[in-house]
């Protein structure tokens, strides 16, 4: 098992969050904070280049919070410091991106992992077969 030891992008309220998670019962495998999807090329403007066009894959690259790999399962997990709507988008994004550039057969499930619950907003995700986890 592969727990991260550094959280780039994360708020500290995000990391304790996300270290929580880990300390009680997160899957275990090889795990990556801020895993970076690729910008595909037919994506950047073709009249871009040397440092304009880098800062515009910067600025246009999805970023997953935490990527798990198992030998049974990818997890995508996005962590927010109350439960969101915003989430919904964001995972189901990126599991979409995931899955169309890696090829991966893996099974994929989608983690909201949250500091605060909003009972409504909980159930709804859930109802869309999104794990939402209030740590």
């Amino acid at each position: 098992m592969a727990f991260p030891r550094s959280f780039p992008h994360f708020k500290p309220a995000e990391q304790a969050i996300l270290e929580r998670y880990i300390a009680n019962g997160a899957p275990s495998g090889d795990w990556t904070c801020d895993y970076r999807l690729p910008v595909l090329e037919q994506h950047v403007p073709a009249h871009l280049q040397g440092s304009d066009r880098d800062a515009w894959i910067a600025l246009h690259q999805k970023r997953i919070d935490a990527l798990v790999e198992t030998p049974t399962a990818v997890y995508i997990i996005e962590v927010k410091t109350r439960v969101t709507s915003t989430a919904v988008g964001q995972l189901v994004v990126y599991k979409y991106l995931y899955k169309q550039q890696t090829g991966d057969a893996r099974p994929v499930e989608l983690v909201l992992l949250a500091g605060e619950d909003d009972a409504i907003l909980h159930a709804a995700i859930e109802a869309q077969g999104i794990t939402v986890l209030v740590v």
